[in-house]
């Protein structure tokens, strides 16, 4: 006995201290008398089956979920991300088939603002810092804001014309408005703060403008989610040093998170049970995987679908998140032409000078091509994508036409367009937050039972609805499920 008692003091190098347990125990007398006469054996239980290798499974392969697997990696842990499409990216997805990368999906490297406290040029998009310590060309906002007069035969006007003036003055007092409510602490709709404009000429453009930019109609937007959202920089109508674009497509920017890291593609997650000894169990089509932790970056608009469940169900709070939290809706749709039909600088913003809300907005001339991108928003989009492709194509065309005359139709030689309402992994562009609502975007970064862990856009106080806001959460969620597995 006291032979095996120093045995089990000392375990070899390289073998844990349990298993060392049971390998002596397993050679010794202590099993063939069972700590008692022969007649009583019983057989010792057997241990448990393995917990298998995987640290953390990250559901998802847009940059949140890229984003921490790689600093897991780089922290020396076992990941796999398991990813619903046939493609990693998210909802970042370059179409690399026109003559310039068409990014269906995010495109704008927006919050490129000095970050507080940060080394010398660092900002507050650390994918900007990223893309810019590659040296890979970015091209700041300088790019030409144009209202044009559809009423035929069309023309772009001058920023001096009258109603430019008035339209670009009634959205700056929007602005004003919706940040001094949401400054003040109250959480009223967006549209309840700017009433008092709602007689100005072009008020529904403006709101149009505003229901572009974060998916969902003045009615249903909280100004205390709008107002975070500016907080570091915005995106607004007029050209702006704190945005930029990517020549070579954010899609395929965003793409190259995965060139080190273990992605199983087609595999749709439809269920996480947690609370088990060794960790999740994560449902797929192909098969149970055991991990011990789980980073999950879906879309909200997936989780509220229900498509993925949770077993025992997610605590209050982060069902209160998810169903309080909507996804906006925001289509874009990619046109080419035989030829220059846009008579207009590269990457115009152009917008048809037409006081409704249901508007659509076009970038003219991508990147100096003959391409251009209608972006619509709202109710709009909800309608076309409900229709399909080939009406969202139809709709692009009908406003390119409106804008830039009937040689438009003529010169078209394709389309393309994205689904992300329809698209069963995304459900919705990005988030918004209603009234009240805009707390439940850090109720939801809580881990469960330090196992499941979530991350994505909908998570940022300050970033919502950007590619920085995702893979910011990335990070402090990978930074949880290193503390989660020190123990």
């Amino acid at each position: 006995m006291a032979r095996i008692g120093r045995a089990l003091a000392d375990p070899p190098a390289g073998i844990s201290r349990r298993d060392f347990v049971r390998a002596v125990l397993a050679s010794s007398a202590l099993y063939g008398i069972g700590c008692g006469s022969g007649s009583n054996y019983t057989p010792p239980t057997p241990p448990p089956p393995a917990c298998g290798s995987l640290d953390c499974a990250v559901v998802g392969a847009g940059i949140g979920g890229l984003g921490a697997a790689n600093a897991l990696i780089a922290a020396g842990k076992n990941v796999l991300v398991i990813e619903a499409r046939n493609r990693v990216g998210g909802r970042a997805l370059s179409d690399n088939s026109f003559p310039a990368p068409v990014d269906l999906g995010a495109e704008w490297f927006y919050f490129v603002t000095p970050l507080a406290g940060g080394s010398p040029g660092q900002t507050n998009n650390a994918l900007f810092d990223i893309a810019a310590g590659r040296s890979l060309e970015v091209l700041t906002d300088k790019f030409p804001r144009v209202f044009y007069d559809i009423t035929p035969p069309p023309m772009p006007l001058q920023p001096s014309d009258p109603d430019v003036i008035a339209a670009s003055a009634t959205l700056a007092s929007m602005f004003a408005l919706i940040n001094a409510a949401g400054a003040s602490g109250v959480d009223e709709s967006a549209a309840a703060a700017t009433a008092s404009l709602a007689a100005d000429k072009w008020y529904d453009l403006c709101a149009g403008i505003i229901t572009q930019l974060h998916g969902a109609d003045l009615s249903a937007l909280g100004v205390i989610d709008l107002y975070n959202f500016s907080q570091l920089g915005m995106p607004t109508a007029l050209p702006s040093a704190d945005n930029r674009l990517l020549p070579s497509g954010m899609g395929n920017f965003i793409s190259t998170f995965a060139n080190a890291v273990p992605v199983r593609l087609n595999t749709p997650v439809i269920s996480i049970s947690w609370g088990h000894p060794c960790g999740v169990q994560i449902g797929t089509p192909a098969g149970v995987i055991q991990a011990t932790t789980a980073i999950v970056t879906v879309p909200l608009g997936v989780l509220a679908s229900e498509r993925l469940t949770f077993s025992p169900a997610l605590p209050a709070q982060h069902q209160d998140a998810i169903g309080g939290l909507a996804m906006g809706a925001v289509e874009k749709v990619a046109l080419q032409f035989s030829k220059d039909v846009f008579n207009a600088k590269m990457n115009t913003l152009a917008t048809p000078l037409v006081n409704k809300v249901e508007n659509s907005f076009v970038q003219a001339h991508l990147f100096g091509t003959n391409v251009g991108i209608c972006t619509v928003a709202g109710d709009l989009a909800r309608n076309l994508a409900a229709l399909g492709e080939t009406a969202l194509i139809d709709h692009a065309l009908s406003a390119m036409e409106a804008m830039f005359g009937s040689a438009v139709s003529a010169a078209f030689i394709r389309g393309s367009a994205s689904s992300w309402l329809t698209d069963p992994y995304s459900l919705g562009a990005y988030t918004y937050a209603g009234p009240g609502a805009a707390p439940l975007r850090t109720a939801l970064a809580a881990p469960v039972g330090n196992q499941i862990f979530f991350a994505g856009e909908a998570l940022s106080v300050l970033k919502h609805g950007s590619l920085p806001g995702a893979y910011d959460s990335g990070q402090a969620a990978a930074r949880l499920v290193l503390e989660a597995l020190a123990g």
